[in-house]
């Protein structure tokens, strides 16, 4: 899950935030909101495998 969680991260977060860095914050794109959709979506992803590894890491140490 952590592996899968960093493989997500580095092909599809890291290159939208590299685009975001490149904004100007006075005069964003015109489809700002479809980038952040589609970064949350990840996020949420990344979120959940980093929660499941958690949680079975958890349970493999107190087998």
């Amino acid at each position: 899950m952590f592996i899968l969680a960093t493989i997500i991260t580095i092909i599809y977060n890291v290159p939208i935030n590299k685009e975001i860095q490149q904004w100007d914050a006075d005069n964003p794109p015109t489809d700002w909101e479809e980038i952040r959709k589609r970064w949350m979506f990840f996020q949420s992803i990344r979120s959940w495998l980093l929660l499941i590894g958690f949680v079975l890491f958890c349970f493999s140490v107190s087998i």
